[in-house]
């Protein structure tokens, strides 16, 4: 609360003061070493202000020794072992001050403030009631009494004290607010009401006042009462965006859809009515459940919010999963990158954007997207390879090895993405030839994510393709179609190891499923197939398929001479 900072500043405010009087109380109870005990109070209150608390503990407990009856001392410790986290001690140190001197504000002070620290509101209440009672004037005090009351849910002795304030300080809204949800709290509903009408006969220019009285109207089912109390508010100023803000909450309660869009469409094109309450209606509008607001309702109202409010990078995070909800994802990635440009720091918005982006092939904005990400979050690891696999994506293998390197030091306890980084490591040394290297980060990839169907998929093909541990090779695919039984890529990758093994008739019949099961036309599939259908001694047939597959992309460089000299080449 503000008023206990108010009493810290008093506290920091005093402090030299009750350093300077300390030896003048002292002398007055006993006798002891004044030089040494002034030196070591002296340097205690220096070390504790430097920040040296362990100087400071050390020297003010030597004071302690020299004179057990000096106030400052305890005063002083008791700061440092709250800072400490030894509640205990520090309030039986707040304590001993105030028993050497009980007259002394500013021990009881401390010592309340401890209370409050620690949460013991009813011991802290009693030291403000004290306080009170001997310094009338500190409204300070009676504010830290009434949050005490109010934390220890002493409501009535709480509105006692704000009424005290009220008297003292004149009605403000604050009071009455608090007083009016303290009311509301105790289901008195009349005296909940009569604050807010007290605010508006006290003050009747302040148009917010009447706002709060007809929302509370209509929260306790005074429909009638609270339209009238908007209609006054519509005759003081119409065009106020908190009238309309209240009209709008009024129609939307209520069931008036085409109404509430209207006054919220006004609400949005205010200045009266701060930003952030804007977006907070903007937000729950859009995700609560069974929400009324259409796509176009919503896309309206943030058009006009961001007129207002351009620099909201919230604003345009919701206008993105509003697009991404129509699978307009390249939409969706224009206002990630405005909300971006705002505020960098988020970095599950970059994830989104870059996942969105390499999902979507979009591989050269994605790269300078990634490029970005990196310059901004430098030690989070996804950004690497997101880059990586797009640099793979367009052939530009050196460089997607040369970041993925950087990005895999980064990965720390978490196996699955360390298998990504190995999986698209394995593959760029093998697009460059590097087969050895290649299927060393593939081993490792598939110990780290042995249930990964892609990477066992591709591992199991460039085995294939390299006639390298066929049984291995075998053994992956089948575990890759176990979890995805119908995938055109791995019926084909199964029937290439079966084509690899000499296994010609198996080797058709996966091959030609995984044709029937591709929901488009694919060249390798049909290159295959004609491969497959030429060890099967059915020529003519493998000629007809190698030519469909030569005007499709995928086919493999060998294709043209398979044609042209009517025979696979291996």
């Amino acid at each position: 609360m503000i008023y206990s900072r108010l009493i810290l500043v008093f506290l920091i405010s005093i402090g030299s003061f009750i350093s300077n009087e300390a030896l003048s109380q002292s002398k007055k109870r006993t006798t002891f070493d004044e030089a040494k005990f002034s030196s070591l109070l002296i340097q205690g209150v220096t070390a504790k202000i430097s920040g040296d608390f362990y100087l400071a503990d050390s020297l003010l407990n030597a004071c302690i020794k020299i004179n057990p009856n000096d106030p400052v001392s305890y005063f002083e410790l008791s700061g440092i072992l709250l800072e400490k986290g030894d509640e205990y001690e520090a309030i039986n140190m707040a304590q001993k001050a105030v028993e050497i001197e009980p007259n002394k504000e500013w021990y009881l002070t401390n010592l309340a403030i401890i209370y409050q620290n620690i949460k013991n509101f009813k011991s802290a209440s009693i030291c403000f009631e004290k306080l009170c009672k001997t310094h009338p004037n500190k409204i300070e005090y009676l504010f830290s009494l009434a949050e005490c009351y109010m934390q220890d849910k002493n409501y009535k002795k709480a509105i006692k004290c704000l009424d005290k304030i009220e008297s003292i300080n004149g009605l403000s809204q604050d009071l009455s607010l608090q007083k009016h949800q303290i009311f509301i709290y105790l289901r008195k509903k009349k005296k909940a009401l009569n604050e807010l009408k007290k605010l508006v006969e006290k003050k009747p220019e302040d148009i917010r006042n009447y706002g709060l009285l007809g929302e509370y109207y209509q929260s306790i089912g005074r429909k009638k009462d609270a339209f009238e109390v908007f209609q006054k508010m519509v005759a003081i100023d119409s065009s106020n965006g908190l009238v309309r803000l209240s009209l709008f909450q009024y129609y939307y309660r209520i069931g008036k859809h085409e109404k509430a869009v209207n006054e919220l469409l006004s609400v949005m094109d205010s200045y009266d009515v701060e930003e952030n309450i804007k977006l907070e209606i903007l937000l729950q509008i859009s995700y609560e459940k069974n929400s009324l607001f259409t796509i176009s309702e919503l896309e309206n109202l943030l058009k006009k919010f961001l007129l207002l409010h351009k620099k909201n990078s919230a604003a345009f995070l919701l206008f993105a999963d509003i697009k991404f909800l129509q699978n307009k994802n390249d939409s969706a990635a224009i206002f990630l990158r405005k909300s971006l440009s705002i505020n960098p720091m988020p970095f599950e918005v970059w994830s989104q954007l870059l996942t969105s982006e390499l999902s979507s092939k979009k591989f050269l904005i994605t790269i300078e997207d990634a490029k970005k990400a990196i310059t901004h979050h430098p030690n989070q690891p996804l950004s690497y390879l997101v880059l990586g696999v797009a640099q793979s994506s367009i052939n530009k293998y050196e460089l997607a090895l040369k970041n993925l390197k950087s990005g895999i030091s980064l990965v720390v306890d978490d196996s699955l993405l360390l298998s990504d980084y190995e999986h698209h490591i394995g593959n760029a040394y093998y697009k460059l030839g590097e087969i050895e290297n290649s299927f060393i980060y593939f081993e490792k990839a598939v110990k780290h994510n042995p249930n990964n169907p892609i990477l066992l998929n591709n591992y199991s093909y460039y085995m294939a393709e390299q006639e390298a541990d066929l049984d291995l090779a075998e053994d992956l695919i089948l575990k890759a179609l176990e979890y995805f039984p119908n995938n055109s890529t791995f019926l084909d990758t199964y029937g290439w190891v079966l084509f690899k093994k000499e296994d010609f008739l198996k080797a058709e019949i996966y091959i030609n499923k995984a044709i029937n099961k591709a929901l488009e036309d694919n060249g390798a599939l049909l290159e295959h197939y004609g491969d497959v259908l030429f060890k099967l001694g059915q020529k003519e047939e493998a000629i007809i398929f190698w030519k469909k597959a030569q005007k499709m992309k995928g086919v493999s460089k060998k294709i043209e001479t398979k044609i042209n000299e009517e025979k696979y080449i291996k």
